[in-house]
C-alpha cells in the first residue's frame, strides 16, 4: 500500500477512474469499452510526488508538472524552459534555433528536474513511444475530466488530461487534445512530443516555442 502525504489526491483519482470509457483502448478503432475501476497499483514517492509503475522501463508521474491532481493541466511550458510566461512565440523562446542534445535531467533545461528535483525528468522520445505502443489507451469524457486513461502491461494506470496547448497568449484545444513534451530534440528548431486526441495519438515533433504540458518520469 502506498503511504503518501497527499493521499486524498489518490482517493480522488481512484474515484475519477470509475467511469464509462467513451472511446477506444489501444487498437480497437475507437469503439469503446467499459471499465469498472482503474488502479495506480504500487507506486514510488519522494514524499510529495508519486511515480506509478506501469510495467514499463520507467515510472510515470501521477500528475502533470504544476498540477495538484491527475485531471488538472498543470503548467504550460515552451520546450527546455522551466518557467511559464504570458505569451509563447518564436521571438521569446529561449532555445529556438539552439543546438541542444537530450535535456533529460538537466535542471537548466528540464522543468521536471528543476521543479521536482533530482530523480525526476522529462520522458525521452523512446519512453513516450513505449507508453503509446505498449499500453491500452481509453478516452474518458467526464465533463471536467477529459483525456486518456492509460493502462500499462501490469494493469496499473495513469490519466493524461487533454490540456490543449498555448500559442501566443491563447490556450487552444483544451478538452480536445493533449500535447506533452519529450526531452529529445528533433532539430535546433523542433522537439519531439506526444499528441493525443479522441481516437488518435502519435509521437511527432513541433516548434519549440509552443506551450505544452509535461508528465515527468523517474527511473
Amino acid at each position: 500500500m502506498l503511504i503518501h502525504t497527499k493521499g486524498r489526491i489518490l482517493l480522488e483519482f481512484l474515484s475519477m477512474m470509475a467511469v464509462v470509457i467513451v472511446a477506444g483502448a489501444c487498437g480497437n478503432g475507437g469503439k469503446g469499452e467499459k471499465v469498472a475501476e482503474e488502479t495506480i497499483g504500487e507506486a514510488a514517492t519522494d514524499g510529495e510526488h508519486v511515480g506509478v509503475d506501469l510495467g514499463l522501463s520507467v515510472r510515470w508521474a501521477l500528475v502533470n508538472i504544476g498540477a495538484k491532481s491527475p485531471e488538472k493541466s498543470g503548467l504550460y511550458l515552451a520546450w527546455a524552459e522551466t518557467s511559464p510566461k504570458d505569451a509563447y512565440y518564436e521571438s521569446n523562446c529561449q532555445t529556438f534555433i539552439k543546438d541542444l542534445g537530450d535535456i533529460g535531467g538537466q535542471a537548466d533545461y528540464d522543468p521536471a528536474t528543476a521543479l521536482w528535483g533530482e530523480g525526476w525528468r522529462m520522458p525521452t522520445r523512446k519512453e513516450m513511444e513505449e507508453l503509446s505502443e505498449k499500453c491500452q489507451w481509453a478516452w474518458v469524457d467526464k465533463g471536467d475530466s477529459i483525456g486518456y486513461i492509460i493502462r500499462g502491461p501490469n494493469g496499473n494506470s495513469i490519466f493524461l488530461p487533454a490540456a490543449g496547448r498555448y500559442y501566443g497568449e491563447t490556450l487552444f484545444y483544451e478538452g480536445v487534445s493533449g500535447h506533452y513534451w519529450c526531452s529529445t530534440p528533433s532539430s535546433p528548431q523542433y522537439a519531439f512530443f506526444l499528441f493525443m486526441t479522441r481516437g488518435r495519438r502519435q509521437v511527432g515533433f513541433r516548434n519549440r516555442h509552443y506551450g505544452f504540458t509535461i508528465r515527468a518520469v523517474m527511473d
